[in-house]
């Protein structure tokens, strides 16, 4: 109750606020630019404050979003939920789309856990989040949503300047210098970061580098980064990660990650008589060599992948409405070999494990028709079929080797639809009312169909789909606005990892949620940021007796699916009196079930962040950020796997100081 009224309190604030405009939010989700308030579909926008406000990680801005859970391994990597549980393992492989200017960042088969880490978020201008299936526009991948970072066009952008430093030898510093007008313009950004770790033999260094030439009909960019990682492990044993003494514990000591990312682009846009014309191309280089430290007998992994792709499309206004129609293309070799040093354990071997080759090809045409019937409303369809081949070259022996399975030679292919049906009215120009049913489709990512495990002889692979309907509500003010989204949704072939390390496939689940975001300004000083859900993700299959020889865990439909809290919360307060700024921050995380059989439950936590700025002269400023101010004990992740609690503890209090400038605007 207490809760409601406080958020009662905030909508009725925001309401009453003195009018001055804000500026309008512009999406392009959807492969268009387009004013948010014109989009029948969840689709988040933020700015990348928290990243220039001190944080070391793009989570804490997606986090910001409703419906959103990016959870923090050690250093770099993380896990993603969009509308969903938090994904790891072959389900977390492929399930979100992740766009750079429009690019997607890896290959539809290769996989998509971590990589977030090759993301340019430091120099971004916008993080846009889709929340809900791709449908026609982006296609694989895209099965419970999307994030898409821009970086800033060259014309346009400030040249700034930041550097951050604290505890555990943590130091980041980014900049960005601008060459040029407003005809055409450069720009460079590098960004270099060393974190020693909070948890035992852990940390990393990184550094990463974009250049982007911008003129009125095209643009390139050259994007690279490189990561050197110590890793740490999960903290065993029930409720672990209350106890302070045992935080700092690391039982994946020794365990490295090094990833390299190399991506160019070239986008051109034509104007025809019948309408505009954009075409990106684009080639991507990456290069990963990391320890398996969540396997028994640590396995180590090198995987690479090469491609080039073409990511092309047409729109025309008419008289009825507007078309639009375009083409994807993605030519991509991967390869990927794991082998173990230690004797063998849990029937994982010594030596090599896999060692194969893949080569994809992907196509998907795809077309969208508007019909506005009425200056009011707007009835969107579209569909996209997209085909993906795979040629598949195992370099080791075939067949059974322990609990491995490595399939002979083969080639397979997969298809997948994914329409959409979307109705959007709005009455008046504060309010939009929408309905949106769309698909979103996942084909197999190659680790999960050559990568197998004994008991898989014979999978064929299947195309995992999520059907999503939803409808949503934004309305606003001239100083607040909000959407309101409702949604429903099933998957089906899901494929996903249980507690015993068991893959488990042709599973089925279903989705419902509500999600609120919020921006609000109180008064002329202080605004109000708010994104929060309340879903609910359940399985729904059974798997009635476990496997006595694989010792799998039993489910049942109707439980939850584990990792997907049901509340998800984000508030912050900014104040900025004069030339300080002062922001409070708040993040909760619901219970949730720490297995899928539902025996095991982490209880949810709160944390509270703040940041004090003041700006000086000449464009500079100085601020303090206090990550975890409350100290609160809690988990980044909370697992239940081989008969073990186990926990990736949160980073206690600490207090980060920086220095930072930006130049005026061009």
């Amino acid at each position: 109750m207490r809760r409601g009224r406080l958020l009662a309190a905030a909508l009725l604030g925001a309401a009453a606020a003195a009018a001055d405009p804000w500026p309008e939010v512009v999406v392009s989700a959807e492969r268009r630019a387009r004013p948010q308030a014109d989009s029948a579909a969840a689709i988040g926008l933020r700015p990348p404050l928290a990243l220039e406000q001190g944080a070391d990680h793009v989570a804490a801005d997606l986090d910001t979003l409703p419906g959103v859970d990016i959870e923090r391994g050690a250093g770099q990597t993380h896990l993603t939920a969009i509308r969903s549980p938090v994904l790891n393992g072959p389900a977390g492989a492929g399930a979100f789309l992740y766009l750079e200017d429009e690019v997607p960042l890896r290959s539809a088969a290769f996989g998509n856990v971590n990589a977030l880490l090759e993301a340019q978020a430091e120099f971004a201008e916008t993080i846009e989040v889709l929340r809900g299936p791709g449908g026609a526009a982006q296609g694989a991948n895209a099965l419970h949503g999307l994030i898409h970072l821009r970086s800033p066009d060259a014309r346009f952008a400030q040249a700034r300047f930041s550097l951050w430093t604290g505890p555990y030898q943590r130091v980041r510093s980014t900049a960005l210098e601008r060459w040029g007008d407003g005809d055409a313009a450069t720009l460079l950004g590098l960004h270099l970061g060393h974190d020693g770790g909070f948890r035992q033999d852990a940390g990393y260094r990184q550094e990463k580098l974009l250049l982007r030439r911008d003129e009125a009909r095209q643009s390139w960019k050259l994007a690279w980064q490189r990561l050197d990682e110590r890793s740490a492990g999960f903290v065993i044993g029930e409720d672990a990660y209350r106890d302070r003494a045992r935080l700092t514990e690391n039982d994946a000591a020794g365990a490295l990650r090094r990833a390299d990312a190399l991506r160019a682009q070239w986008l051109r846009r034509f104007d025809t008589d019948q309408g505009q014309a954009r075409t990106i191309v684009y080639l991507r280089r990456q290069r990963q060599h990391f320890t398996l430290h969540w396997l028994p007998g640590d396995p180590v992994e090198d995987h690479r992948v090469d491609a080039v792709g073409l990511r092309s499309d047409w729109r025309a206004e008419t008289a009825w409405g507007a078309a639009q129609a375009g083409v994807d293309l993605d030519l991509a070799r991967g390869t990927l070999r794991e082998w173990q040093a230690a004797p063998a354990i849990f029937g994982y071997p010594q030596g090599l494990h896999y060692d194969y080759r893949v080569d994809t090809r992907s196509l998907a045409p795809h077309l969208r028709l508007e019909w506005h019937p009425a200056p009011a409303l707007r009835l969107t369809a579209g569909a996209r079929w997209e085909t993906l081949l795979y040629d598949y070259d195992n370099r080791a022996t075939d067949g059974v080797d322990g609990r491995l399975f490595r399939p002979s030679d083969r080639r397979d292919r997969f298809s997948a639809f994914t329409p959409e049906l979307a109705l959007l009215y709005r009455p008046a120009s504060a309010w939009t009312v929408w309905l949106r049913a769309a698909r979103g489709a996942r084909p197999p990512q190659a680790a999960e169909l050559y990568r197998l495990q004994a008991h898989q002889q014979g999978w064929p692979g299947a195309v995992e789909t999520l059907d999503s309907l939803e409808a949503g509500l934004r309305w606003g003010g001239a100083r607040w606005r909000s959407d309101l989204v409702a949604y429903t949704a099933r998957k089906d072939d899901l494929i996903f990892r249980d507690a015993e390390g068991v893959n488990v496939t042709g599973a089925a689940s279903e989705h419902r949620g509500l999600e609120l975001d919020l921006a609000a300004a109180l008064t002329g000083t202080l605004e109000l940021a708010l994104g929060a859900s309340r879903a609910r993700h359940r399985w729904a299959f059974s798997r009635r007796y476990a496997d006595p020889a694989l010792a799998g865990e039993a489910i049942r439909a109707g439980d939850d699916i584990d990792h997907a809290p049901r509340r998800l919360g984000h508030a912050a307060l900014t104040w900025r009196p004069g030339p300080w700024t002062a922001v409070l921050a708040w993040r909760h995380v619901g219970p949730y079930f720490m297995d899928a059989a539902n025996r095991h439950r982490y209880p949810g936590h709160d944390r509270v962040d703040l940041v004090l700025a003041r700006a000086l002269a000449a464009g500079w400023s100085l601020a303090l950020r206090v990550e975890n101010a409350g100290d609160a004990r809690y988990a980044e992740r909370a697992d239940y796997a081989f008969g073990d609690a186990r926990y990736f503890p949160g980073e206690p209090r600490g207090v980060y100081l920086g220095l930072s400038w930006r130049a005026a605007p061009p």
